[in-house]
C-alpha cells in the first residue's frame, strides 16, 4: 500500500509513488515530485493530485521514494 502523486502540465503528466499512505500536497514528498516534474517539463505551476491507500506493488511509476534519496 502507499500512494501515488499524479503531477500534469499542458500536455505531460508523471505519475509518481510512494510508501506513505497519508499525504498532502504541502508534505516535503509532493512538492519534491512537483519541482520534479517542473524541471523535466518546463512547465512552472504544475497541478497535483494524490490517491492515498493503494496498491503500488505492481504499478511501473517513478518510485518518488529512491528519487528523493539522491
Amino acid at each position: 500500500m502507499g500512494s501515488i502523486i499524479i503531477v500534469r502540465g499542458n500536455k505531460q503528466e508523471i505519475q509518481y509513488k510512494t510508501c506513505i499512505n497519508k499525504l498532502s500536497l504541502d508534505d516535503e514528498l509532493c512538492i519534491y515530485a512537483i519541482a520534479d516534474f517542473a524541471l523535466k517539463n518546463g512547465v512552472p505551476y504544475p497541478s497535483c493530485e494524490i490517491r492515498q491507500k493503494v496498491d503500488i506493488s505492481g504499478l511501473n511509476l517513478i518510485n518518488l521514494d529512491e528519487l528523493a534519496k539522491n
